[in-house]
């Protein structure tokens, strides 16, 4: 029953079903808690353009399926420290099957976590996002540390079980501004292609967090003169820890695609503060016995060089960014990286300390890292950029594109 009139009880067997704009926007008087999760279903296409602007449905306790519908005409302005079309999203068993399209403008005051989907997500035990896709253009400005991702700006999994996204894509344009010219190690951008930041929880010793076969295509704008931390699907893997049983949430990143154009608008640099970009995942160096996999991923990044936006210092990676723990445990397989470094005036990297990895970046203090048949293109690479730079791992364009030199190296390919 449409215009804010749903049918359904909200439990598994009834779910209230959604058949317009109207019935979207009275989910936020339905009350929720962490004991009473309702069921959302949607019955039909959504057209929130009925609102000019759709103000952001607040902290929800919800599991949805989308029945392979849309949400379209969604138009967002918003000053707080959340942002997206839900501020806070709990979930117990699943968001699924779902598209929404639209546009997000915040300006905040201070701290900011925003994505398309929800600012925050808190994923209960086995719970899974699946086949979610988002097509937005997101502007997130904020006076102090924004954490954003294209759908999910901080997932917070309780760390119990084996949580899950698949399937899951974000496509669109991210600018991200801050004013902040902190050089606090605390206050920081952090942006993901798809998810912000992985934070908290509470895992036993056999944990995993798995992230499969989702797909990023963003162009990012940013004005950034704090420290940075950036990945194609992941902008700062901050793995969940358990104090009491000393154990570390597995996380597995398996099957992504992750494309990024990167432009940086600012026009000054801050001393001592880094820029860190990873094609897949970037991860903290402050905690020690994370246990990350990257596998059967592809990153293609494209990073723009003016000399009009300068930077203190900036590290890169193709695939995984580590921070500088020695205890740290990473695995990548049979994953590769096309990077460029787009510098069409031949400008020189004047004031910047380049430190720019291969198919990982990794600190003098090395992490423990199994690299198996995962490359990077050099002549891709060597062909942008003039300045030095590890060639380990790095394959010719030919060796990358052949099914026979993959295969020697255990590589496998799917009949499509």
């Amino acid at each position: 029953m449409p215009n804010g009139t749903m049918s359904g009880d909200g439990t598994q067997g009834s779910p209230f079903i959604v058949m317009d704009g109207y019935d979207f926007n009275a989910l936020r008087d339905i009350v929720t808690s962490v004991s009473d999760f309702k069921y959302i279903e949607l019955g039909a296409d959504i057209d929130l353009s009925v609102y000019a602007i759709f103000t952001p449905i607040a902290e929800k306790h919800f599991n949805i399926d989308g029945k392979g519908h849309l949400i379209t005409g969604i138009n967002i302005a918003a000053t707080g420290y959340e942002a997206g079309l839900f501020l806070i999203l709990s979930v117990n068993a699943y968001i699924k099957d779902l598209t929404i399209e639209g546009e997000i403008s915040v300006n905040a005051g201070g701290s900011l976590s925003a994505g398309a989907l929800c600012g925050h997500l808190y994923l209960l035990t086995d719970a899974v996002i699946s086949n979610v896709e988002a097509y937005f253009t997101l502007s997130f400005s904020t006076s102090s540390r924004p954490t954003v991702g294209g759908l999910i700006g901080v997932i917070n999994p309780d760390g119990r079980g084996n949580s899950a996204i698949s399937e899951c894509a974000f496509k669109g344009t991210m600018v991200v501004s801050s004013s902040s010219t902190s050089t606090s190690t605390s206050t920081l951008m952090v942006i993901g292609g798809l998810f912000g930041q992985l934070y908290s929880g509470n895992p036993n010793e056999e944990d995993m967090f798995l992230i499969d076969k989702c797909i990023t295509e963003v162009n990012y704008r940013i004005n950034c003169r704090l420290n940075m931390r950036m990945g194609g699907i992941f902008g700062d893997l901050n793995q969940p820890y358990n104090t009491s049983s000393d154990c570390f949430l597995q996380v597995m990143v398996s099957k992504c695609v992750a494309k990024s154009t990167v432009q940086f608008t600012h026009t000054a640099a801050v001393a001592s503060n880094t820029h860190r970009l990873a094609g897949i995942v970037c991860i903290p160096g402050y905690y020690t016995s994370q246990v990350t996999t990257v596998e059967k991923c592809v990153a293609f990044m494209d990073v723009h060089w003016t000399h009009q936006q300068p930077l203190f210092a900036f590290r890169m990676a193709g695939l995984l960014f580590s921070g500088t723990s020695s205890s740290q445990r990473f695995k990548v397989n049979q994953s590769y990286a096309v990077m460029r470094m787009l510098n069409p005036d031949n400008l020189p990297w004047t004031g910047c300390s380049e430190n720019l990895g291969s198919v990982t970046y990794l600190p003098s203090s090395s992490p423990t890292v199994q690299v198996t048949e995962a490359f990077f293109d050099k002549e891709v690479f060597a062909a942008h950029y003039d300045g030095v730079f590890t060639e380990t791992h790095g394959v010719t364009t030919a060796e990358l594109k052949s099914v026979s030199f993959l295969t020697q190296r255990g590589w496998e390919f799917e009949d499509e």
